[in-house]
Formats: structure tokens, sequence, C-alpha cells
């Protein structure tokens, strides 16, 4: 999915950016909640989508 692969790739530049690492345990922490959240607002999404359509 392109959106997952946008969302990696930008946050993989903000850590870069900010801390000059590429990857960190904090960072994974809220990585890993925020695809939580994506993924349900995407499943919701698509439930919705279909049902409508």
């Amino acid at each position: 999915m392109i959106g997952w692969a946008l969302v990696g790739i930008l946050l993989v530049i903000v850590q870069i950016a900010f801390s000059g690492e590429l990857i960190y345990r904090r960072f994974w922490r809220s990585f890993w909640q925020f695809s939580v959240l994506y993924s349900i607002i995407v499943y919701i999404g698509s439930i919705i989508f279909i049902l409508m359509g």
C-alpha cells in the first residue's frame, strides 16, 4: 500500500532530521501506536465504504 510506504518514509526522514539517528527504541513505540491507529481507521473506513457501495 502506498499509504504505509509514505508513512514509513516520512517517519524515518523526521527521525533522521531531528535526532540524527535512523532508528531507536522510542521511535518504534510511536511507530506501532500510530500504525495501530492508522489501521483501525482504514479498516473502519473500508467497512463503511463497502456498506455504502
